[in-house]
C-alpha cells in the first residue's frame, strides 16, 4: 500500500475522522444513552464500539482506545462542549501524522 503524502494524511487522518467520530461517538451516541442510562452507560458503550471498529490485532491498542475512549467522554461531559474531544482526538491524529512522515524523528 502506497503512504499517504502528508496534505492527504491531514484530511483523512487529522481531520475528517475526528470531526466525524467525535459527533457519531462523543455527540450523538453520548448523549442518548446519558438521558437513558447516565453518565457510565454514555462513557462506556461508545467507547467500546469505537474501539471495536478500530480493530487491531494487538490487545493493548484496542483497550488503549476504550481509555481514550472514556476519557474523551468525560472531557465531553464536564466541557460541556464537542469542541474540546474533537480538538484533543485531531492532536492524537496529528502526532501520528507527524511520525509517520519522520518529521518527529526518525520512524520507529
Amino acid at each position: 500500500m502506497e503512504q499517504l503524502s502528508f496534505g492527504e494524511e491531514l484530511i483523512l487522518s487529522v481531520l475528517l475522522p475526528p470531526v466525524m467520530e467525535e459527533l457519531l461517538f462523543r455527540g450523538a451516541m453520548f448523549a442518548a444513552l446519558l438521558r437513558r442510562w447516565g453518565i457510565r452507560a454514555a462513557a462506556v458503550a461508545p467507547s467500546l464500539l469505537w474501539a471495536f471498529l478500530h480493530v487491531r490485532a494487538e490487545w493493548w491498542f484496542m483497550a488503549s482506545l476504550v481509555g481514550a475512549g472514556i476519557l474523551l467522554a468525560m472531557i465531553r461531559w464536564k466541557s460541556g462542549s464537542i469542541y474540546l474531544p474533537v480538538g484533543l482526538h485531531a492532536a492524537v491524529n496529528l502526532l501520528v501524522a507527524l511520525s509517520n512522515h519522520g518529521l518527529l524523528g526518525p520512524p520507529a
